[in-house]
């Protein structure tokens, strides 16, 4: 679906200035109340490793990362999450701050149980656990492979995707999703691994009381919602919503906990690329909150969520008990906007009208350049 070639190979040193970047967002805005042991679920990259060093450098929390990540060996230097991964331990156990990684595929009981055990070794049972997961493909017990899509449903897609090596729109059309590949897409980016991961914690006796668990998801607006919240990852991140409840009653029983989805602002990802219409998008978004001063980075939107939302007391929720950090982003005044910008872009003027130039920058960062 994508033009876009692989990323250079990561830059280290700029990965490592990345990772103190945003430790230093995080300490500038002080301590805040929060879990002493947390479990993040993809925790390296995007908003998990926000999560990940929010709680640490904010609310001095111990952290246990589940990321499936490469190392480096001799034909390659890792991935660029490897990395972060690598550099955030550092910075953590140097400010006291124990951190551990377990390198796996987190739909596999396996992993699940080399988490448990490590927790059993550790300290015990968690006070938080944030999952952040984006997969393309999940392996099931009975050794079938499943695929998530990037589809519509019931309608065809037209929108554009942008090859950011050569700084171009192109025109894609993107064919509805079958029946069988919008439930791969629940199988694989819905809730169900998180569910599975509650219930077995629960089960070793590793939540303790008050315990609290988010699932990091994304909604959008009228400018996204025919590839995303109308298309196959909506129906994803509803099966998340319907788990949800079913899981926070749960927690409430056994341990006086909570389990609730927290809606992010849109955000910068290698996976988001693939996206048709988002980077552009994006872009548009961007150029309107930088014009507003509301844009926030991931770290930036991140902090603010946990410290004031999910364990704070200035909770934004809305009709279906979701917390809203992404507020900003659907404010109506903003998606006005960002619509004026769309409805002017052309192949010619794209990359003046919106922040594109600015985004490009964010994905190279990525990888730390």
């Amino acid at each position: 679906m994508s033009s876009n070639k692989k990323f250079a190979p990561v830059n280290t040193a700029g990965i490592k200035r990345n990772i103190h970047h945003q430790i230093q967002v995080v300490q500038q805005r002080g301590a805040y109340a929060g879990p002493k042991r947390a479990l993040i679920i993809g925790g390296s990259s995007n908003y998990g490793l926000a999560a990940r060093i929010s709680l640490a450098f904010g609310a001095g929390a111990k952290t246990l990362n589940v990321s499936y990540e490469k190392g480096p060996s001799s034909i390659s230097q890792g991935t660029a999450g490897y990395w972060n991964n690598h550099f955030f331990d550092q910075a953590a156990q140097a400010a006291g701050h124990p951190a551990i990684d377990i390198l796996g595929d987190a739909f596999q009981l396996t992993t699940k149980q080399k988490v448990a055990a490590q927790l059993q070794q550790n300290g015990g049972p968690i006070d938080a656990l944030i999952y952040s997961l984006a997969a393309p493909k999940r392996l099931l017990p009975t050794g079938t492979l499943v695929r998530s899509v990037i589809k519509p449903i019931e309608h065809s897609y037209h929108g554009t995707l942008i090859d950011i090596h050569k700084d171009v729109l192109q025109e894609v059309q993107v064919p509805p999703a079958t029946a069988q590949e919008i439930q791969d897409t629940i199988t694989v980016m819905g809730g169900a691994d998180w569910q599975d991961w509650v219930q077995y914690l629960a089960q070793k006796q590793l939540l303790a009381p008050g315990f609290k668990t988010t699932f990091f998801s994304y909604i959008g607006t009228a400018a996204t919602q025919a590839i995303y919240r109308t298309g196959t990852l909506g129906a994803a991140k509803k099966d998340a919503e319907q788990r949800a409840r079913h899981l926070n009653q749960f927690l409430k029983d056994h341990v006086q906990g909570e389990a609730i989805i927290t809606v992010n602002q849109a955000a910068l990802s290698k996976a988001s690329l693939a996206i048709p219409g988002f980077l552009l998008y994006l872009a548009s978004l961007t150029a309107v909150q930088q014009e507003e001063s509301s844009y926030e980075s991931p770290i930036e939107h991140e902090d603010r969520a946990l410290r004031q939302m999910l364990f704070g007391s200035q909770r934004n929720l809305d009709a279906q008990g979701r917390l809203r950090p992404d507020a900003g982003e659907v404010a109506e005044s903003t998606q006005t906007a960002v619509a004026r910008i769309l409805q002017q872009v052309t192949p010619a003027n794209f990359s003046e009208l919106t922040a594109y130039p600015f985004c490009k920058r964010l994905i190279y960062q990525l990888n730390g350049f």
